[in-house]
């Protein structure tokens, strides 16, 4: 599994250098008849690499290789790999931000009839990409750690309240009925090792 895995790695780096080298989608449209129909394609197409992602992951889950070593480094495990999520619903906002500050205009409003989202990518050199992908990974951990700190907590008692469930007793068990017990928690339905 660690050559299939690596070797999929490979091509996929591979194949978003093409990507980026050849200017697809930025000077080479995908389609000509519209930039919705454009940005359909560009949504559309890397599903069909869906069964090589499935390969892939399974790769990374049997855990050898130099792609599974690289992504079991702390750094990825324990800080980045929490805020994942609101690194990918904030990346938008902050770049939209970058632009109205440093440039002076919304970058989306550019092209009309996308509301979030623009069929072009915004326009940086590289220094310009790299600090606005940190500020976001920043920003990101910051949010992360407000709501799962201050946030997080009030919520489940709340979702406790109205489904009248009390919080469950798992401190002084297991491994196997602490995180059934963490299951039930979130979905709000009792669990076996066997479901």
């Amino acid at each position: 599994w660690a050559v299939i895995t690596d070797g999929l790695t490979l091509l996929l780096l591979v194949t978003y250098g093409c990507l980026i080298g050849l200017q697809v989608d930025v000077v080479h449209r995908i389609s000509t008849v519209s930039l919705l129909e454009d940005r359909m394609y560009c949504g559309v197409i890397p599903r069909v690499a869906t069964p090589l992602f499935a390969i892939w992951l399974y790769g990374l889950a049997v855990g050898r290789g130099y792609t599974a070593w690289f992504c079991r480094r702390r750094i990825l495990v324990s800080i980045l790999s929490p805020a994942s999520y609101s690194i990918y619903l904030l990346h938008q906002p902050v770049f939209e931000w970058y632009s109205v500050i440093v440039k002076g205009e919304w970058w989306t409003r550019r092209k009309p009839g996308f509301e979030w989202f623009s069929p072009d990518p915004i326009e940086l050199d590289w220094w310009e990409a790299l600090l606005v992908v940190c500020l976001s990974v920043l920003f990101s951990l910051q949010v992360t750690y407000i709501a799962n700190t201050w946030l997080m907590g009030p919520w489940l008692k709340v979702v406790r309240f109205l489904t009248c469930r009390r919080r469950s007793n798992g401190g002084s068990g297991d491994a196997e009925a602490m995180v059934l017990t963490a299951m039930e928690d979130l979905v709000g339905v009792a669990v076996s090792l066997d479901d």
